[in-house]
């Protein structure tokens, strides 16, 4: 149950602290006094997310405070969970808002997620906005009151987690399948060129090797002539080089008689001489060995022609080819292993489809019977709010569908992250009358009625502490605002209730009163909240009976209200 709320610079309230009581809490004032900001701010204790545009202008930080008790189990598991210190009851859960963007949230003074105290919020209170009637509109929507109001909560979480893992796996095989496809068209090729590739049995050096036959091949007259000219000039007749250095050797040999130091450059020379007769005699058996080969030429041509050919194709370099021709082995090996891949992927596919079946179908059993004592229970809630002639219908449907991958019974049927069912719920104001889609038939104070009578039944069935409606009597008026009102009143006798209103028929079923009101406070105008007293509560709903004057009519009137609820 909230026990209090404190807000602090959250939009036009500057610093507003009040207590909540047991029953049913009336909030009235007049429009754009700052009644759904307080909402707005119940809003973010609840676990709801916060804009940087609701800090009061020129203030940094906004903040709001609730003091909370008579916690459910529920409760206190996740928060013992959480590891927050706490001594029984209350709690007091913080939200603040920078105005530079920082949102943060507490309980106890620890920080906690969102999600975590949205989870937890969610057992205590269930707000009702202004926008619930587009909410219940909706009929996408429809499907979570029943789930709520069956509480199958868990169920729709196993079905949910089994089909995004069904999903995950599906999508895997999929993009498996394609990639196996593609390497399917390239396998063919694949093969052919590690083919080409192997019998080709390219080699660095062989490949220089042949470069260098292929230039002397080219040109061997004039390789040959060369080599003979130059052996020619160093060893052949009285003009060579070795002839002259044999002359040199012989002037050496005389002058060594006369300066025996001058053996050693004797002996130097003697070896230059030979040396260099072994290299004529080389070059000149090199010429002797030189013919041109056109034939070998070609062959050397067309093996090198291999080599150029898988260089443009596949690396520009013998190293670039090995290494695609490592690649695509890699490539080919890798695919045989995809297949098996896919065979692991098919089988675990199937199994989550039974999971997945399974769950779904369990789920939708569940709903089949929630859904005809959720009809029955608003009915009965509807009757209450001066509506005992209407008809509410939960209808359920299967997705049939021939492609669907969940079987039952003989039949098909089509999953989605909520099951296999479609909620919608149908309704007529007059027994007699065939029901119809309630989104498309039904005013605007049928739908608050409906609302209500689903809030009332939903949070009787999930033990709720506190409800909280923000103009719930939209649409409505006389008789049906004072059913509307005794069913509020009649609620508080079992929870802790709050309502926004501007009826004088709900205020006059309220157990307390607060009016909100504005107030200029150092230059600007401030939103503040006051708990009336019996005879202040008779004037404020005598105000709402007439307007900004009151008079001794409207006073007598509001009396008149009250006094049904002595």
């Amino acid at each position: 149950m909230l026990k209090s709320l404190s807000v602090k610079n959250y939009a036009i309230v500057r610093d507003v602290t009040f207590d909540l009581d047991p029953g049913l809490s009336i909030l009235s004032g007049e429009t754009g006094t700052g009644k759904s900001i307080l909402i707005g701010a119940l809003d973010l204790i609840l676990g709801e997310r916060a804009s940087t545009d609701i800090v009061r202008s020129g203030e940094d930080l906004a903040v709001v405070e609730a003091t909370i008790d008579e916690l459910p189990d529920s409760a206190v598991k996740m928060i013992d969970e959480l590891d927050i210190e706490r001594e029984d009851d209350p709690i007091i859960v913080r939200r603040e808002v920078q105005a530079k963007g920082a949102s943060r949230a507490f309980i106890n003074g620890r920080m906690v997620q969102l999600s975590a105290l949205k989870k937890i919020a969610s057992t205590m209170f269930d707000l009702v906005g202004q926008h619930q009637q587009q909410y219940l509109i909706d009929t996408s929507n429809h499907i979570k009151f029943l789930d709520n109001f069956g509480g199958l909560e868990r169920d729709c979480e196993i079905v949910e987690v089994a089909f995004d893992e069904y999903e995950d796996a599906r999508l895997s095989l999929i993009a498996l399948r394609e990639r196996a496809a593609k390497q399917d068209e390239d396998l063919e090729l694949h093969r052919f060129q590690i083919k080409e590739i192997e019998q080709a049995k390219l080699c660095v050096e062989e490949e220089a090797e042949l470069v260098q036959e292929k230039k002397i091949l080219e040109n061997a007259d004039r390789l040959k002539t060369a080599l003979g000219g130059i052996a020619g000039v160093m060893t052949t007749g009285d003009h060579s080089i070795s002839s002259r250095i044999s002359n040199v050797e012989d002037m050496l040999t005389e002058a060594g008689k006369i300066d025996e130091t001058l053996t050693d450059d004797l002996h130097r020379v003697e070896s230059a001489r030979i040396e260099l007769e072994d290299i004529g005699q080389e070059l000149a058996s090199r010429a002797e060995d030189i013919e041109a080969d056109p034939e070998r030429l070609q062959v050397v041509e067309d093996r090198l022609e291999v080599y150029y050919n898988l260089k443009k194709k596949y690396g520009g370099s013998v190293e670039g080819v090995v290494e695609y021709y490592n690649r695509i082995k890699k490539d080919i090996e890798q695919s045989e292993n995809l297949d098996g891949d896919i065979d692991k992927l098919e089988e675990r596919l199937a199994v989550l489809c039974m999971e997945l079946s399974k769950a779904a179908i369990k789920l939708s059993d569940e709903r089949i019977k929630q859904a005809d004592a959720l009809s029955r229970r608003v009915e009965k809630e509807l009757t209450d709010l001066g509506m005992g002639k209407a008809d509410f219908e939960v209808r359920l449907v299967c997705r049939k569908s021939d492609s669907g991958i969940i079987e039952h019974e003989g039949e098909r049927y089509a999953v989605e992250r909520n099951g296999i069912d479609e909620v919608e719920f149908f309704f007529c104001a007059n027994k007699g009358e065939d029901v119809r889609p309630l989104a498309k038939i039904a005013s605007g104070g049928e739908l608050s009625r409906v609302m209500l009578a689903l809030k009332s039944v939903g949070a009787r069935k999930k033990k709720l502490e506190t409800l909280i409606f923000d103009e719930i009597d939209t649409g409505i008026g006389g008789e049906t605002a004072t059913a509307v009102g005794k069913k509020l009143r009649k609620l508080g006798q079992r929870h802790q209730i709050i309502v926004i209103t501007h009826l004088q028929q709900i205020a006059a079923a309220g157990q307390h009163h607060h009016r909100v009101f504005k107030a200029k406070q150092g230059g600007r105008m401030v939103t503040r909240i006051k708990t009336l007293t019996e005879d202040e509560r008779r004037e404020e709903i005598g105000r709402m009976l007439s307007g900004d004057k009151l008079t001794d009519t409207s006073l007598k009137q509001a009396e008149e209200l009250l006094s049904e609820y002595e």
